[in-house]
């Protein structure tokens, strides 16, 4: 690349709705990059990279670039446009106003390929912007190139967005390679906690009750949840349990639950050959699906991972649930999740102990300790005890637990699984 300083640099913008609250994701941004053309701070070193990344609207006092919240405090409650980049969660769209400009003083570009990528925190790639198949012809000196960006933000952690240009310098003929990187992290807006039991009103196996609790992750402002639903697998019908009106908005750090009836769909249909219908539910029953939206007109959707069907093993001769665990895992820290096991039939049950997976196969939880351990020496009908299971997050994002059995020792049959339980672990630091 040639010396000198570049002809063209990168401006950034977040699209987003003014903000009622300061309910801001922690972010990972340099204050530097804030300063217009790509210049530092009054009172900061110069910086190398040719681009700036302003919020949606200007503030009059430069120190609220550097501090986006100390420029809010003292006046609560007004409309502001988001601190830095406002809050970026899961399952809602990132938008962002790309410009690549010219000033008057400098050359401009010619024959310009543009590409912006976005990097997610799980490493998959997004290309938003490729011009490299029809070249942008010039930008004169003075103008400017504008592009928009969107993209649906599907795990949490950090997001690093990559703009890259090729242009030649009129005045020199030579080819220059301009680049910027920008990062921002992504936190989930709340938390799923699923529990399933077979259902009593239905034949063995025939069906489930999925109970699932809703809590929200956001510090400052409430969350509502329009719609919340479960999207059956093929061949099942859910039902909502005493559904009625909408849910209030769930607070700071509250919670709602729901139940869904999963059943077997009645089989054939008008003008369909009679065939033998299915008598036990598939393994997975379906996913949970949220539909959620946050003050001033934020909004996003959250689909779960399958959710497990009840074990069929054991004859419903014990149950094992979770009973506690934190709202968000540490990531690459152990954590601890409470089960309980109880004893569902009418006669005693145990030496009991607790089989676990070698491995995670979804490969984001493993759990952590002894394996095959004896838990207790046995339970009484109607009995119940406690279990400490240790879990490692290997990366950020829902992630279902993997398959606990409970074991018993004295004829070696499964009388119970943990299915359905939901961890989220936090974001990378």
């Amino acid at each position: 690349m040639a010396g000198g300083p570049h002809t063209l640099s990168f401006h950034v913008a977040r699209l987003a709705r003014p903000v009622l609250d300061l309910d801001v994701v922690p972010l990972r941004l340099d204050a530097a990059a804030f300063a217009a053309d790509g210049g530092a701070p009054a009172d900061g070193p110069p910086t190398s990279a040719a681009s700036s990344w302003t919020p949606a609207g200007r503030h009059a006092d430069r120190s609220a670039l550097t501090d986006p919240l100390a420029a809010l405090e003292g006046a609560p409650g007004l409309v502001a446009p988001p601190p830095a980049f406002g809050g970026v969660y899961l399952g809602e769209p990132f938008e962002c106003a790309l410009a690549l400009a010219a000033s008057p003083a400098s050359a401009g570009g010619a024959d310009i390929v543009l590409r912006a990528e976005l990097t997610a925190a799980d490493g998959s790639v997004a290309v938003l912007v490729d011009t490299s198949g029809a070249p942008i012809p010039s930008v004169p000196p003075g103008g400017r190139h504008d592009a928009r960006l969107r993209v649906d933000v599907r795990c949490v952690g950090r997001h690093a967005l990559a703009l890259t240009a090729s242009y030649t310098d009129p005045r020199s003929g030579e080819r220059r390679h301009l680049a910027a990187r920008f990062a921002f992290a992504a936190a989930a807006p709340l938390a799923v906690r699923t529990k399933v039991r077979p259902d009593p009103a239905r034949p063995p196996g025939a069906g489930a009750l999925v109970e699932a609790s809703v809590a929200s992750l956001r510090r400052a402002s409430a969350l509502c949840l329009e719609r919340a639903s479960f999207d059956a697998a093929p061949g099942l019908v859910a039902v909502a349990v005493g559904a009625g009106d909408p849910p209030p908005p769930i607070p700071p750090g509250g919670s709602t639950s729901f139940i869904f009836a999963v059943r077997l769909a009645a089989a054939g249909g008008a003008g369909e050959a009679p065939s033998a219908p299915p008598t036990r539910l598939p393994p997975d029953l379906g996913r949970l699906d949220l539909l959620w939206r946050t003050p001033f007109g934020g909004a996003g959707r959250l689909a779960t991972q399958p959710v497990a069907a009840p074990p069929a093993a054991g004859g419903g001769r014990a149950t094992l649930a979770v009973a506690a665990g934190p709202p968000l895992a540490p990531l690459a820290v152990p954590f601890t999740l409470t089960l309980t096991a109880a004893c569902a039939g009418d006669a005693p049950l145990g030496p009991l102990r607790l089989e676990v997976p070698e491995t995670d196969p979804e490969g984001g939880l493993l759990v952590v300790g002894a394996r095959g351990g004896r838990v207790c020496a046995g339970l009484a009908p109607g009995e119940r005890t406690t279990i400490a299971l240790s879990l490692v997050a290997l990366r950020p994002g829902p992630h279902r637990v993997p398959p606990v059995r409970l074991v018993c020792e004295e004829d070696g049959v499964t009388v119970a699984e943990l299915a359905g339980a939901v961890a989220v672990a936090e974001a990378a630091g």
